[in-house]
């Protein structure tokens, strides 16, 4: 993998630190810039999407938020009180957006974690709401959310040639919605596709908020790191079966064929362990509507499955699933694959 290197460089004002402490912003041989290393975990390569490769591209960055403190688990007072924003590209160019840092020229250790996205429009507040040990997002299913667990580094591993690596990983459960008519009598029956949402995970209503541990950024394994209800909970469209839009799948009149083909997408809260695991049975619920669908729509439970096939059991979290609606003139069938992020799962509900 391409190593990307990000240099961090000093704000001159940090609370409780000397010039000696942070370095200054001339060249000199004192001076020693901290670099990165970042692995963004199958991130995708569509335009809203969660990406898919290691790393961002030049096309398509990575903006991440990076913290950055002397004191390991604590990230009040930070040490990059000037600018936190990274863009992560693959052309090597990267570093905070603004402010250049070095490492103290003391030798004392620095500690960095990382949260994506930086932030977003229109999704809650658009931003990470940080505490000294935590960070909390609110998200709307058209964004990934990852973490980068804290990493240590030192000026002595930087003149050395070692330097930290960011490894982010995904906090929420990506599920990317396929449709297809088994035969025309059910493209009659049916009418155009308008809308689909999320109502239920493991039967409680969708959460919309993470709150991550910024030590352990990936550790956040427990069903109360998910709260605030949003229900339904929206998809998102995908035009031409590839490309990943912030366009709400509502108010759409998607004509159904006997191709299969991608046209909507959601990242949603996991399911968790302590909350109950997936069983295979009803593990998520959708709600479709149709032209000629109940006004109401109609309710689809989707339990996952293995590869094998067989009921899947376990954690969602991290894990990608590809739902096909096959739409009957007697009903509509929802058979779940597991697709990129993690190859481990599918599902086949049926709605009558």
């Amino acid at each position: 993998m391409k190593k990307i290197y990000l240099p961090l460089l000093a704000a001159m004002a940090l609370a409780g630190c000397t010039q000696n402490e942070v370095g200054d912003n001339t060249t000199n041989a004192d001076n020693v810039e901290l670099k990165l290393k970042s692995t963004a975990l199958a991130i995708d390569a569509g335009t809203r999407a969660p990406f898919e490769g290691e790393e961002g591209t030049a096309t398509l960055p990575l903006e991440a938020k990076v913290l950055v403190k002397k004191q390991a688990d604590d990230y009040t007072a930070l040490y990059n009180t000037a600018d936190d924003k990274i863009t992560f590209t693959d052309d090597g160019q990267t570093g905070f957006a603004t402010t250049p840092y070095y490492y103290p020229a003391d030798g004392t250790d620095l500690h960095l974690c990382g949260l994506y996205p930086y932030a977003v429009t229109g999704t809650g507040s658009g931003q990470w709401s940080l505490t000294a040990t935590n960070a909390a997002f609110e998200f709307n299913g058209s964004h990934d959310v990852m973490a980068a667990a804290q990493v240590a580094t030192t000026k002595a591993q930087a003149q050395g040639g070692t330097y930290p690596t960011l490894a982010f990983a995904h906090l929420l459960t990506k599920l990317v919605i396929k449709v297809v008519a088994s035969e025309d009598a059910a493209i009659t029956a049916w009418g155009n596709v308008t809308k689909i949402e999320l109502v239920k995970a493991k039967g409680s209503a969708p959460n919309s908020k993470a709150t991550v541990t910024l030590a352990t950024g990936t550790a956040l394994r427990t069903a109360s790191a998910f709260s605030t209800v949003l229900n339904p909970f929206p998809f998102y469209a995908v035009t031409g079966g590839t490309t990943y839009t912030n366009t709400a799948f509502t108010g759409q009149t998607l004509a159904l064929t006997t191709a299969s083909t991608a046209v909507a997408y959601s990242l949603v809260a996991p399911i968790l362990a302590d909350g109950g695991s997936a069983a295979g049975t009803a593990d998520f619920e959708l709600r479709v509507y149709t032209e000629k669908a109940p006004v109401a729509g109609v309710d689809v439970p989707v339990g996952l499955l293995n590869s094998t096939p067989a009921a899947y059991a376990g954690e969602t979290q991290g894990k990608a699933f590809e739902i096909t609606l096959t739409f009957k003139s007697s009903g509509i069938n929802a058979k779940a694959s597991v697709t990129q992020w993690v190859l481990d799962g599918t599902s086949s509900p049926e709605i009558k």
